[in-house]
């Protein structure tokens, strides 16, 4: 389950900054005021308690990192560096 959700998560168009408030309610199941969106009180203890059970945390995964011996090693595949 967790490796299709990064699988998702790689693929993701994010749109949301286009929609209007009407649409982002309706599409996040929250209860924002369209109204006065800045008076709104945000999700409840209970249903982010229920989100994250369900979705986990709010975090992106770390880029993978290149081991320090690759990047030293891949120096010498500079056409430059091999004619010195």
């Amino acid at each position: 389950a967790a490796d299709q959700k990064r699988k998702e998560s790689r693929n993701y168009d994010a749109t949301e900054h286009k929609m209007s408030l009407a649409e982002l309610k309706a599409k996040f199941e929250t209860g924002i005021d369209e109204q006065k969106p800045k008076e709104s009180k945000g999700l409840s203890e209970q249903e982010a308690k229920s989100r994250y059970q369900r979705d986990g945390p709010n975090a992106m995964t770390p880029p993978k990192q290149t081991p320090e011996i690759v990047k030293f090693l891949m120096q010498f595949t500079n056409m430059f560096m091999i004619l010195l």
